[in-house]
């Protein structure tokens, strides 16, 4: 018997174990990147998106959301599996609002995808997708040409320390079969040996989650674990370039104190984001990519960083707060995201809280600190000012 192609082979996967089981759309979860974070990432504005591609919908949960979300968006959700297309349109809402989705069965990897659909789009959801299909790189390039050229790309996908990359091999070798889902619950007695080899009770948190969920992340004939290089690559030969890691930013806070700023100053914020997950590897990407690549600002070169105009991402709420101590050298400034559902304290010299305050995206850095009457001197200049660019506060742009 000839073997089928793994194409064929995961989209007869997903037909019989559609992925996630039909909900109504009031039960639904929110499961993508903050939505202030994704559209915050070298903008100066916050422009809401008009026309978005969840690429690889399954039965519709994303697309259901995201039009939640962004009411007055055309969301077009496509997806290889007819029958998680037909569960999709069973679960789309009545409403006027619920009928702006609109389904196509389409497969990302063939020719002509982009024409198929119609067209341009301003943001790409693709979440929890390429890691399951033969070939990433063809789905990226065929993303990249329904991408608009200011457009940005959202991308969820498996780190090196998914944790069905130790445990994958381990199912083969006891002769449970990989490549489809196991009519029988024996697969499960493994994740109980393994819970408790790392020390936990057998009802720890992998065996709590349902086999829908698992299923997908253990089965299939398909499965890419990479590190961020790796999908950072394959975004290359695609024509797509990392903007910012979720992840990253996240992993970065501790720094606020640190001396460590210097030695990741020459680096852009996409070279931050690679080098944080090598030091320590992630289980899953929250990522956004765009067409193309962003200038770095020249960190090292004071004179020339003067000229780059720095605008507020929105992401944040800034406030100030008095010292609580006559020792301390400058007030404390007080950071709330809303959308990252964090907040943290800052210690922050009062030029840095009038260059937050006063910068639009219009005025140089030269600029903003002549209003302020303070010149470019100070150890921290540069430094204050890359982590601030590298936790998403603000943007920084060439003259």
């Amino acid at each position: 018997m000839i073997p089928k192609p793994k194409t064929q082979l995961t989209r007869c996967f997903y037909d019989q174990s559609p992925y996630p089981p039909p909900r109504p759309v009031r039960a639904m979860r929110w499961r993508l990147a903050p939505m202030g974070w994704m559209l915050s990432i070298d903008r100066v504005r916050n422009p809401l998106p008009r026309r978005v591609l969840v690429a690889g919908c399954g039965t519709g949960s994303e697309a259901f959301m995201l039009q939640r979300a962004l009411k007055d968006a055309e969301v077009v959700a496509v997806d290889f599996s007819a029958n998680s297309i037909r569960l999709a349109r069973q679960t789309q809402p009545k409403s006027a609002t619920g009928k702006r989705v609109r389904f196509i069965k389409a497969d990302l990897t063939q020719p002509g995808f982009c024409r198929a659909i119609g067209g341009e789009f301003d943001l790409i959801v693709c979440h929890g997708v390429l890691s399951y299909i033969p070939k990433p790189v063809v789905a990226l390039r065929n993303l990249a040409r329904c991408l608009r050229p200011d457009g940005l790309l959202y991308l969820g996908v498996n780190g090196a320390s998914h944790f069905s990359a130790n445990l994958r091999p381990v199912l083969s070798r006891l002769g449970i079969e990989v490549a489809t889902m196991p009519r029988d619950a024996s697969w499960r007695r493994l994740l109980q040996m393994w819970e408790a080899v790392e020390g936990g009770a057998q009802s720890g948190p992998l065996t709590r989650l349902p086999d829908w969920y698992l299923g997908g992340d253990f089965f299939g004939p398909v499965l890419h674990n990479l590190p961020l290089n790796r999908w950072t690559e394959l975004g290359r030969q695609a024509g797509l370039y990392l903007r910012a890691s979720l992840r990253a930013h996240r992993a970065l806070r501790p720094m606020i104190a640190s001396e460590a700023t210097e030695l990741l100053m020459p680096h852009s914020r996409s070279a931050v984001c690679e080098l944080l997950d090598l030091m320590h590897p992630t289980s899953f990407h929250l990522l956004i990519l765009a067409r193309q690549p962003t200038p770095n600002p020249p960190w090292g070169d004071r004179t020339r960083l003067l000229l780059w105009r720095p605008a507020p991402t929105g992401l944040y709420k800034i406030s100030s707060r008095p010292r609580k101590k006559r020792a301390a050298a400058w007030p404390v400034t007080l950071l709330k995201s809303h959308s990252l559902d964090t907040q943290f304290e800052w210690p922050m010299p009062r030029w840095e809280l009038e260059v937050l305050r006063r910068c639009d995206g219009t005025k140089s850095l030269g600029q903003l600190l002549h209003e302020i009457g303070r010149g470019a001197s100070g150890a921290q200049f540069s430094e204050h000012l890359f982590l601030l660019y590298q936790f998403a506060v603000l943007n920084v742009f060439p003259p």
